[in-house]
């Protein structure tokens, strides 16, 4: 992957001869967009993480789910996650991104409700957890591309690095969370499940208004948020 980078992509760095001022990282945290941008990923990212580490005891414990069968769990998942991904990429294109981000936040609302807050034994873990992770794809997809066209070509990496640790305390942040609310039943059940299954619910609801409000600012234009995608930005 690593050698297929350096040789099939173009280099992108016409930026770097604009002759345009290196911008600190302070003063790109204290832009109101940016904050905006930061708090978003931050609601993504624990919506997700408080759920996403406990899955595997929650269907094993809760569900009744076998172990031996785990590995196709994550692997029905997986190839979900990775056409969705994909088709989600063309539906942003076409629909923007508050529109396709706002239909991944329902379906994951739907699902979060239906497998983790108020599990029917008629559903099959199987198929919500591909609902869950399609529902989670479109929801990434959405919202990954309408953050990255918020910087100038020349700010994109700086700003992409701050997103990234957000990113990642948050997810830390959510997982610390989900640990101090669940505990361990004497059945060896999961207990609270409920109980982190709204916080995800409560983050998701936030969702649709904070990305219109980003799309709103990228369509505001220069000095608000950059909508020059980056192969254009390479063109002399």
């Amino acid at each position: 992957v690593a050698a297929a980078a350096i040789f099939l992509l173009p280099p992108m760095r016409r930026h770097l001869e604009s002759g345009v001022a290196k911008t600190r990282m302070v003063d790109i945290i204290r832009r109101p967009a940016a904050l905006l941008c930061y708090t978003t990923t931050a609601v993504v990212m624990i919506a997700s993480f408080v759920l996403i580490p406990n899955i595997a005891a929650y269907v094993q414990g809760n569900l009744g789910y076998p172990r031996a069968g785990m590995g196709f769990l994550y692997l029905a998942g997986g190839i979900v996650s990775f056409f969705a991904t994909m088709a989600t990429g063309r539906m942003v294109d076409r629909f923007g991104s508050f529109r396709t981000g706002t239909v991944g936040a329902v379906m994951l609302l739907v699902t979060t409700y239906m497998g983790f807050y108020d599990y029917a034994p008629a559903l099959t873990v199987v198929g919500l957890f591909m609902a869950f992770m399609l529902a989670m794809s479109i929801r990434n997809v959405a919202f990954n591309t309408l953050i990255s066209k918020v910087p100038p070509p020349h700010e994109r990496a700086q700003f992409m690095s701050i997103n990234s640790a957000v990113q990642h305390g948050a997810a830390a942040a959510g997982a610390i969370l989900s640990s101090r609310l669940l505990s361990e039943l004497p059945s060896h059940r999961l207990g609270g499940i409920d109980q982190i299954a709204l916080v995800s619910m409560g983050m998701t609801l936030c969702l649709p208004l904070l990305l219109w409000a980003v799309e709103r600012l990228v369509k505001r234009g220069p000095g608000v948020g950059q909508t020059t995608p980056l192969s254009l930005a390479e063109t002399p």
